[in-house]
């Protein structure tokens, strides 16, 4: 039985935690908020991490290594088996182009033409970026690489 699939009234909501309501209940006297600081005063919500200026356990840690995910360059990727599908033969293939075709956001990240699947039509492309397989398949086929 899962608590989503509960139908009838008998367990279907949970009852609300009352506090102060004496010993016996499991919540009385300090209503589960322990003893004097400010997480026993009202409105106190505190910062995720805080350890009550004591240096958090995240500060403590030493900090290693490096990673290059700050520096990374992202593109927006088109394989050239795309532009085998959705270009004629001798045309120019260009960002705006591609952005019109919809594989591309126009304004948006540089964009790369990866060597995914094959290509037979002759074309110009002109892009930010080529791998090298897509650039040896694009010369291979007659066309011509331009970088941008």
């Amino acid at each position: 039985m899962k608590l989503d699939q509960i139908l009838s009234a008998a367990g279907r909501r949970k009852a609300r935690k009352r506090v102060g309501r004496g010993q016996g209940s499991g919540k009385g006297k300090t209503c589960g908020r322990g003893h004097k600081g400010a997480g026993q005063r009202a409105g106190r919500t505190g910062r995720l991490g805080y350890e009550g200026g004591q240096n958090p356990a995240l500060m403590r840690i030493p900090q290693r290594g490096f990673n290059n995910a700050n520096f990374r360059r992202a593109y927006q990727v088109v394989n050239v088996a795309d532009l085998e599908q959705l270009f004629e033969p001798g045309s120019r293939v260009d960002i705006d182009a591609l952005a019109a075709k919809g594989l591309v956001r126009p304004g948006g990240l540089p964009v790369k033409i990866l060597g995914g699947g094959s290509l037979t039509k002759k074309l110009t492309v002109a892009a930010n970026a080529f791998s090298s397989s897509a650039e040896e398949k694009i010369v291979k086929a007659g066309g011509s690489v331009e970088r941008v």
